[in-house]
């Protein structure tokens, strides 16, 4: 498992970790783990996420030559799913009520990319 993490100048603070499983040696499709937010709320919108996740991802192409991303994302994240959208990352399918949290059901939205939606959105 390798992590990546970011800190900010100003705080020197881990903001986020996002994590990801090393796929079996012939296996192309990188299932990337949910990334955990701890930046103050001052420092959200100002691109921190997407710069970590766009390094991931141009890792994972480039070096681990990996042919695609796939995740998870709650649906309710609208934040997130923002981020990736943005990034290139489609949106491929739902899981309905998937997790219970905070007294009420929520749906998974399975999102994915390929190298291709991601350079050419960069581009």
């Amino acid at each position: 498992m390798l992590a990546l993490c970011v800190f900010t100048q100003r705080q020197h603070l881990q903001f986020s970790n996002y994590r990801y499983r090393l796929p079996y040696p012939n296996f192309e499709t990188l299932p990337m783990g949910q990334g955990k937010n701890v930046l103050q709320k001052v420092d959200w919108n100002k691109g921190y996420g997407s710069e970590a996740i766009s390094l991931l991802i141009d890792y994972a192409f480039n070096s681990l030559n990996l042919h695609n991303i796939r995740l998870n994302v709650y649906e309710s994240n609208v934040n997130a799913i923002s981020c990736y959208s943005k990034l290139g990352f489609q949106r491929v399918g739902i899981v309905r009520e998937a997790v219970f949290m905070n007294q009420k059901y929520e749906n998974l939205v399975i999102m994915d990319l390929l190298p291709n939606d991601f350079y050419n959105k960069k581009a």
